[in-house]
């Protein structure tokens, strides 16, 4: 493989994976109590 096609593909991989930090961001952002209730039931920090 090609250093030009590792290079193309480390960056669209980048770009997936950053998108879908992005998007579980944003879920997070719009839904706040359903994602505070979730990391309350972990029971992992106190009330």
């Amino acid at each position: 493989m090609s250093e030009k096609t590792k290079r193309l593909l480390s960056r669209v991989f980048g770009i997936i994976l950053g998108g879908l930090f992005f998007y579980a961001g944003l879920q997070k952002h719009y839904h706040d109590w359903d994602f505070a209730e979730a990391v309350l039931a972990y029971q992992l920090i106190p009330v």
